[in-house]
């Protein structure tokens, strides 16, 4: 469970059939346009889970690494730009991350923990939009 892990597929909404995942090959034969540049950008994202976090790391042209710092943003050794950084704890052998999300749902709280649990195929789905597997 722990270390990186690297987008599999991300999901698109297709008006005739809903959505549907295109894999990494997938979004590099898209019609050019915003919506292949954002996949494109979205396909180099990676996950990386440690004992107590749980990070999506962006890669940053170099030549943007020192204003993104003085923006404030934190930039790993490796030019990933941290997107997003969640709290991740164990209980029973099983992992969770914190998914920050609130409310209710049919007058039940919602649980912001969620499983880190993989598939049958090993990938990871932290979200419906991206699915990962194992670096």
């Amino acid at each position: 469970m722990l270390g990186k892990w690297k987008i599999k597929y991300l999901a698109t909404f297709d008006p005739d059939c809903g959505f549907k995942k295109l894999s990494v090959d997938d979004v590099a034969l898209m019609p050019d346009g915003d919506e292949k540049d954002e996949f494109l950008k979205l396909s180099q994202t990676v996950m990386e889970i440690g004992e107590t976090s749980l990070s999506l790391l962006v890669p940053i042209p170099e030549d943007q690494i020192e204003e993104a710092k003085a923006e404030g943003a934190s930039v790993t050794d490796d030019g990933f730009v941290i997107a997003q950084q969640s709290a991740v704890k164990v209980e029973n052998g099983v992992y969770y991350f914190d998914s920050e999300m609130q409310g209710e749902i049919m007058g039940k709280e919602i649980d912001s923990w969620q499983p880190l649990t993989p598939n049958e195929a090993g990938e990871l789905e932290i979200n419906p939009m991206m699915t990962f597997e194992k670096i």
